[in-house]
């Protein structure tokens, strides 16, 4: 009886103990669960990003990173399999950025082929993933470029062509380059006088023109459920009569210079090319792609350049 007592007279003394302690304090959760606070420079942050960047690259993550992020990531270059892992910032060469004209807070590159750079470029250096708040661009020195290459006239032709038609197919379909009658055949809808000067006269003569220059499928999950599908379609047949909606949006035509392919190779989906752009009749830098399928004797774009 006397151990018993002894030990409920513990045992109490304990719990008036412990009752006498302050509780731990616990950390605000009302806005969300407590994030650690980065303690790292901008420049470290710079730094992880563009090695998570470089990583991506070589890990072969792109493609999901693109559905998750609804991104589109510039492909490596023809020619080359990976980028170069970096240990620092001084393994880039920094390129001057003026605060006043861009919203950029670093901007460098570095060399990945004895002709091609590799350009990143940060608008904020959280640290965390690249492609929320940065981009990656691949140049090469537009002098370099033998133009005209006999090896890929082929292909030049087929862009000559395509591209000037794409422009054409891009702004019809989007509502661009046509005339309209001064006449309201149903409410928004006006009968169509012309599409830029071609004998087109029905939705079937547009799609036909369409499906000339571009894979049929590209223009049926990009282009068609805006330009014919929905309550207000930005064409529709009334009564027989090819009718459109008045559309206010401005084409914007990209000018890629087919006389500056300098590469080009076969993949399972497409013929990849790749070839420089102008801007204000000056060639650029950066590296574009068009990607061309065979269509018989002739070619389409696999989608829009």
């Amino acid at each position: 009886m006397e151990k018993y007592l002894k030990g409920l007279i513990i045992t109490a003394l304990l719990l008036v103990g412990c009752s006498g302690k302050k509780p731990e304090p616990t950390a605000d959760t009302s806005n969300g669960p407590v994030v650690p606070q980065n303690t790292a420079t901008p420049e470290e942050k710079e730094l992880a990003m563009i090695q998570q960047c470089i990583a991506d690259y070589n890990e072969g993550d792109l493609e999901e990173i693109e559905a998750d992020l609804l991104t589109q990531i510039p492909d490596l270059p023809i020619g080359i399999d990976r980028l170069p892992e970096i240990q620092s910032l001084d393994d880039l060469t920094e390129i001057p950025i003026d605060p006043v004209l861009t919203n950029t807070s670093y901007k460098g590159s570095y060399k990945i082929s004895d002709d091609i750079t590799a350009v990143f470029e940060i608008y904020h250096p959280t640290g965390g993933i690249f492609w929320v708040n940065g981009q990656i661009t691949f140049e090469v020195d537009p002098e370099k470029i033998t133009r005209n290459e006999p090896q890929y006239a082929a292909y030049k032709s087929a862009l000559d062509r395509l591209l000037t038609e794409q422009n054409n197919v891009v702004n019809w379909l989007y509502g661009l380059d046509i005339t309209l009658s001064d006449r309201e055949v149903a409410d928004r809808y006006y009968e169509v006088i012309s599409i830029g000067g071609r004998n087109i006269k029905s939705i079937d003569d547009l799609k036909a023109y369409a499906e000339s220059v571009i894979r049929k499928q590209f223009l049926e999950e990009h282009y068609y459920p805006g330009a014919f599908g929905g309550e207000y379609p930005i064409y529709k047949e009334i009564n027989g009569t090819l009718c459109a909606l008045q559309s206010d949006v401005f084409g914007n035509p990209r000018t890629l210079n087919t006389s500056t392919i300098f590469a080009a190779e076969e993949t399972p989906n497409y013929i990849r090319v790749e070839l420089l752009q102008d801007i204000m009749g000056k060639t650029q830098p950066e590296i574009h792609e068009a990607h061309l399928i065979r269509n018989g004797d002739s070619y389409l774009l696999y989608e829009p350049a």
